[in-house]
């Protein structure tokens, strides 16, 4: 999948990007940290050890908030994520 080309199918039809297949899941432009571990990141257990792992340099996913304030959930932005799936797609298909 890729976040900015149309691939095509070898039949001549156009493959979704994973931006798009991530707005047709979830149906808006972000979601929860707490979806992601759910969905995406289920080896990570919480929200805290998340941003450890992002802090450390380990996961290149930047989160963020709704709204200026400690009391707004952290997000990720689909377009992030959708960046951050295709990079981990890549480097699994360049080790292989």
């Amino acid at each position: 999948m890729t976040t900015t080309g149309q691939a095509l199918h070898r039949e001549g039809r156009r493959e979704a990007s994973t931006l798009e297949l991530l707005r047709r899941r979830y149906g808006c432009n972000y979601i929860t940290v707490e979806r992601l571990l759910l969905d995406h990141l289920p080896h990570i257990g919480t929200e805290r050890y998340l941003r450890a792992e992002i802090r450390a340099g380990r996961i290149a996913l930047p989160l963020s908030r709704l709204h200026d304030s400690e009391r707004a959930p952290l997000i990720v932005y689909l377009s992030h994520l959708a960046a951050f799936l295709d990079r981990a797609e890549q480097g699994a298909t360049n080790a292989a």
